[in-house]
């Protein structure tokens, strides 16, 4: 340290004598000035010699006194220098230990610093945390905020979003930091945006809602405007002066369909209020905003065409058809109730913010006189009158919805539209159902109806026959399927008559096309109905040349069918006359009569005509056969009847002739059992017949034993299939026949007497005249060839010795015999 203060001394001298050097030449400067005046007076005075000795003089002192000064000041600065030398090394010990004296410091303090550096940076850190959590608490309840409206724009809580937005603006408003507050900001504006955009979006997702929606709510508000059958009115009784109360059991029944009706209206209403909520909703948003008019002209201009009439129908206005107009009138109601319906009720709800109660009755009534106009026009085009009388229900219900005290439109326009045309209808009614029975028996497969367990009692109550639903059932196959003994067309017009008479009741059929003596022209209509399908199913029988077994068996099922159907009809329509009576008279004051006998005779009509078409097709059944039979049978005319070889089966139309046996008896399961087993007899019978007319006729000449044992084997083929049949006796029909061939071909020709043909014998059905006719064509065959024909013949007749002088001889004998033994 003493060394660095010496140091420090000598550079204070150094800087001392540099300034006096300063000073020295600053006056030697000075006196170069003072001396140049003097100096140019002494050259001008031509004092030369004696300044410049003067001169000389005064410059030689003051060498020698600089020179002194100099030397004197040499030896300073060598003395200097050394100091300077000296100093130096010593500075750079000093430095050397200044180093390590540093390093040594920094070594021991090195922890300490560590330490205080630690310290230091947690405090920072402390400091930054507690920054970080006071911001990031301001930030998190904003990004909650935010995602609360992400969430209430979802759910479609448009109003609550809105207000969370504002609790968002004054927060951030006081927000610490710019760049979280400047994004806020970005996202408040983008979220404004995006909501109107969203709205807007909504308000035509929520119109097309409508649209699609249109036609249930409007089914809904038209099942709810269906009528309520009326409570029965008390009744004074003929016999006595008491009043007649109805009973208990009426007025629950009368109470429940209150109670169904007032459900229905309820869910209605909560239904169309929950379909008009989220356009509140939204009117509510830009009510808040203050921009409710952008919505209302945004609402009109994708709204109102859509209550035009065309916004109703499928198609141009002008190019609609009839039958397009039958086919969609259904939904076209529908979409027009709901339709208005919604319009009304968000009028009223939003009070009328968005349309008008007079804009929206004005286009209702528009629509109403459109639809008026071509209802009118175009239903007198259409040929069901079942979809007259379901246009005319519709147009009635939507009127009545429109019109109740909810909606307040003007429909009075749509009640007139139908009034005084009921008779026009009735007719139109039955030329459709006659071309609907026609079209049923020209569809009609021929093939049994096919049921299963859970329809099978449905389909047999259509005829009456629900009692025999076990026995049916027992019938499924293993796939579950039952098959029933009647075809579509019974079924399909029994359907189509049951809703007949169902479309002509009281509250869908009078009350809509105002028919008077309604009861009397439903019980009028279906008795006519019936005749007309009775005489379908006769000119079935009567036209077709052609009509197959099946066709014919199952067109006499289903007329026996149809006559149990008469039964379950007059049921029926006892019922609803009675009941249409009731009410008639009642509202009349009127006394009661009953109608069942007069609809019987009727009813009886119709159900004996379809038993004599079931009778006539039955009989059908035989002709076919018979004509197939006799088809068959003319094959038998090209048998080799004069062989001389035996055959070892049955020929090939007897095969033939047995097939067709066995296909059309197959077919006779759905008629009655006695009538079946009366085609079996009747069809062997025929046979035995024509196979005897073959056998004795003249069209075969000759035959020989071998023929006759060959036709044998043909029959006993034919008798063995009888047998298997299942029909009792069956086999006796072929007695004539056999026991013909059998007397031939046996040793008991030879023995022919008075016995043979008597009853109790075994011969009683041969006639001796096709004995005879036998006889004869054999004795032809055996005259010129007999030798060779016994020579070849194996049968025991031929070698008993059967010659032409027996043959002649039975002939002989029973020529004798006359008829009267037969």
């Amino acid at each position: 340290m003493k060394r660095h203060i010496a140091i420090l001394e000598m550079k204070d001298e150094r800087t001392k004598a540099r300034k006096e050097c300063e000073i020295l030449v600053q006056n030697i400067a000075q006196s170069h000035a003072r001396l140049a005046p003097g100096i140019q007076v002494a050259i001008e005075n031509q004092c030369n010699a004696d300044f410049s000795e003067c001169l000389q003089a005064y410059a030689s002192e003051k060498e020698e006194e600089i020179r002194d000064v100099c030397s004197s000041h040499y030896q300073e600065f060598v003395q200097s220098i050394e100091e300077i030398v000296q100093i130096k090394c010593d500075v750079n010990d000093i430095q050397s230990h200044m180093d390590k004296y540093q390093k040594d410091l920094l070594d021991a303090t090195a922890p300490l610093v560590q330490g205080h550096d630690m310290l230091a940076a947690c405090k920072d850190i402390r400091n930054n945390i507690d920054i970080s959590i006071e911001r990031l608490t301001q930030c998190q309840r904003i990004v909650e905020l935010a995602a609360k409206v992400d969430r209430y724009i979802t759910g479609d809580q448009l109003y609550h979003a809105l207000k969370v937005l504002e609790t968002i603006k004054s927060e951030i408003s006081t927000f610490r930091g710019n760049l979280f507050a400047k994004r806020v900001n970005e996202w408040i504006a983008s979220t404004m945006n995006h909501l109107r955009e969203y709205t807007k979006k909504k308000t035509s997702k929520w119109l097309e809602d409508i649209r699609n929606a249109a036609i249930t709510i409007g089914a809904q508000a038209m099942k709810r405007g269906e009528d309520t059958p009326n409570l029965p009115l008390a009744q004074i009784s003929a016999d006595s002066d008491s009043l007649n109360l109805p009973s208990l059991e009426v007025l629950s029944l009368h109470a429940k369909e209150i109670r169904t009706k007032s459900a229905l209206h309820a869910e209605y209403c909560q239904q169309a209020l929950a379909l008009i909520a989220p356009m509140l909703r939204t009117l509510h948003v830009y009510k808040y905003l203050h921009t409710a008019s952008e919505l209302a002209k945004f609402y009109n201009c994708n709204r109102l065409p859509q209550l035009q009439f065309s916004a109703f129908l499928a198609g141009d206005i002008g190019s609609i058809s009839a039958d397009k107009f039958a086919a969609q009138h259904d939904e076209l109601f529908k979409r027009l109730v709901g339709t208005f319906c919604i319009e009304k009720l968000l009028a009223v709800y939003s009070n009328e913010s968005l349309l008008t109660k007079k804009e929206v009755n004005s286009a209702c009534l528009s629509v109403l006189q459109s639809l008026s106009g071509l209802m009118m026009a175009l239903t007198l085009k259409l040929q069901s009158p079942k979809v007259i009388v379901d246009i005319k229900r519709n147009a009635t219900l939507c009127a009545r919805v429109l019109g109740d005290d909810i909606h307040q439109f003007n429909t009075s326009i749509v009640l007139d539209a139908f009034r005084g045309m009921g008779e026009f209808y009735r007719k139109k009614m039955m030329t459709d159902m006659k071309m609907k029975l026609r079209q049923f028996l020209l569809q009609d497969t021929f093939q049994q109806v096919q049921a299963n367990k859970t329809n099978c009692l449905d389909l047999l109550r259509l005829c009456g026959l629900e009692k025999r639903v076990d026995e049916f059932l027992k019938t499924a196959d293993s796939k579950g399927n039952i098959y029933l003994p009647f075809t579509a067309v019974v079924r399909r017009s029994c359907e189509a008559i049951r809703e007949m008479i169902d479309m002509m009741s009281p509250h869908e059929y009078r009350r809509h096309l105002n028919i008077s003596d309604w009861g009397y022209y439903v019980r009028q209509d279906t008795c006519d109905t019936l005749m007309e399908l009775n005489i379908v199913l006769n000119e079935l029988i009567e036209s077709h040349t052609d009509l197959q077994i099946s066709q014919a068996v199952i067109t006499g099922a289903n007329s026996s069918y149809l006559s149990g159907a008469c039964d379950v009809f007059g049921a029926i329509l006892k019922d609803k006359v009675e009941e249409w009576e009731m009410t008639s008279l009642t509202s009349q004051g009127g006394k009661q009569t009953t109608s069942g006998s007069r609809s019987a005779p009727t009813i009886i009509m119709a159900k004996k005509r379809f038993e004599s078409t079931s009778t006539r097709a039955q009989d059908m059944v035989c002709e076919i056969m018979v004509k197939k039979i006799d088809d068959l049978i003319a094959s038998f005319y090209f048998l080799d009847w004069a062989s001389t070889e035996p055959i070892k089966q049955a020929d090939p139309c007897m095969s033939d002739l047995i097939n067709y046996l066995q296909a059309s008896f197959t077919q006779l399961g759905t008629l009655p059992l006695p009538i079946k087993d009366a085609v079996h007899f009747a069809s062997c019978i025929h046979i035995n017949k024509a196979l005897e007319q073959v056998l004795v006729g003249p069209t075969v000449k000759r035959l020989t034993m071998t023929g006759i044992v060959n036709f044998k084997r043909n029959l006993d083929t034919l008798v063995q299939y009888a047998g298997t049949c299942g029909v009792g006796q069956l086999r006796d029909c072929f007695l004539p026949i056999t026991q013909l061939v059998e007397l031939v071909v046996s040793d008991d020709i030879e023995r022919l007497d008075n016995t043979t043909f008597r009853s109790g014998g075994k011969y009683t059905h041969v006639m001796p005249d096709h004995l005879i006719a036998v006889l004869e064509k054999y004795k032809e065959s055996s005259a010129p060839s007999s030798s060779m024909f016994f020579k070849s013949s194996k049968s025991k007749a031929d070698s008993s010795g059967l010659k032409r002088s027996v043959i002649e001889a039975a002939l002989k004998q029973l020529k004798n015999m006359g008829p009267m033994h037969k």
